[in-house]
């Protein structure tokens, strides 16, 4: 949205009920990783097209204001963070 100009107000949610909600302990390991590859390219993808005009453009989400930047920031750590519990939570479990 802000990308795009759009300065309306992003209102937070409540994650908890959208991890429930999401059913990821029920997907394989092989469904998980294929989501999570077309998510990180579509991100990829949409990031790298937009110039420093576009970067600097910010907006309010939760309260908190926040440049385009910095949300591209905010999912390459996201993205390191799953990594992380695919190696914590999935990978030990490929040998049983």
């Amino acid at each position: 949205r802000f990308s795009k100009n759009d300065q309306s107000v992003v209102s937070g949610f409540d994650e908890n009920l959208w991890i429930e909600m999401s059913f990821a302990n029920d997907k394989n390991l092989e469904d998980l990783l294929d989501e999570f590859s077309f998510v990180r390219k579509a991100n990829y993808l949409f990031f790298k097209n937009l110039n420093d005009e576009v970067l600097t453009r910010s907006g309010s989400v939760n309260g908190n204001n926040i440049s385009v930047n910095q949300l591209g920031q905010l999912i390459v750590g996201h993205n390191i963070h799953h990594i992380n519990i695919i190696n914590e939570r999935y990978i030990p479990k490929m040998g049983s």
